[in-house]
């Protein structure tokens, strides 16, 4: 869980998040056959688009995690682009969780300190 403090977004560091934060109704979105790299967007989200509610939280489920022991696991993740990032930005996504270890590619530190 990356706390803002993480990206200089405000001074809270994990530890002082409120637990209220990871709690809430969620929908679990499997994303089938995720390949290296695959940018996530709005139309995998499927028929969630339609029946999320703001403030619930997202939960992509790619399959990611399998290659844990792999290098591909950080050097080749799955994700979210730029329109999904503001589809839950414009949707108040409460939390959004993904198995890769980052939202963005975490060798491109122009994705990932994107604005």
């Amino acid at each position: 869980m990356d706390a803002p403090f993480h990206f200089g977004v405000s001074a809270e560091t994990i530890d002082q998040l409120p637990l209220e934060n990871c709690i809430g109704d969620a929908w679990v979105v499997t994303i089938k056959d995720c390949k290296e790299k695959q940018l996530i967007t709005v139309d995998d989200l499927g028929d969630v688009v339609e029946k999320f509610s703001k403030k619930d939280s997202l939960i992509l489920k790619t399959g990611w995690s399998d290659y844990i022991n792999e290098p591909k696991y950080r050097e080749a993740l799955p994700r979210i682009s730029e329109e999904l990032a503001m589809w839950c930005v414009q949707h108040q996504v409460k939390m959004l969780a993904v198995e890769p270890p980052s939202v963005a590619d975490v060798f491109d530190m122009e994705e990932v300190n994107y604005p």
